[in-house]
């Protein structure tokens, strides 16, 4: 999520941002984009371990980062359809960047199921958003799902 987030504020969706992401693994501080992540207490006491990621996290995150950017616009284009009287523009770059992973996650990883989606998006705004995300993010994730069911419905015959 700190990578997309990272991407979004800086207009930047090159994959070596990850390459830098990863190398930044001994002080998130350093990087000025992940920075706003560690502004208060709750936070920054998830950060504090050593090293902040085990080998099997880095391997996921040099994985699942670019399938998501390369999906991207597909990804886009389904919140844009779910979002009420906002645009994609209006949104917080956190809650943006929590909706277009789980929204990924249920369009194109099988494997997860849509209640684990929506759950872990909910926790990550209830960490990294602001006191409303958790509620915007589930709704709008809500709809997503409703909409991709449609998606999904064959005519009978």
């Amino acid at each position: 999520m700190q990578v997309l987030y990272d991407m979004a504020s800086n207009e930047d969706y090159s994959l070596d941002k990850v390459d830098l992401f990863l190398s930044m693994d001994h002080d998130p501080e350093e990087n000025e984009g992940l920075s706003t992540f560690l502004k208060n207490e709750k936070r920054k006491s998830m950060e504090v371990k050593e090293g902040r990621f085990l080998d099997s996290e880095r391997a996921y995150i040099r994985q699942q980062v670019p399938l998501i950017v390369d999906h991207l616009e597909e990804v886009d284009q389904v919140i844009k359809r779910n979002l009420k009287n906002w645009s994609l523009g209006r949104l917080a770059l956190v809650d943006l960047s929590i909706i277009r992973i789980a929204c990924y996650e249920m369009m194109f990883e099988e494997d997860i199921p849509l209640p684990v989606s929506i759950n872990e998006a909910v926790n990550l705004a209830k960490c990294y958003g602001s006191e409303d995300s958790s509620r915007f993010i589930n709704g709008i994730l809500s709809s997503i799902v409703k909409d991709l069911e449609k998606d999904h419905e064959t005519p009978e015959d």
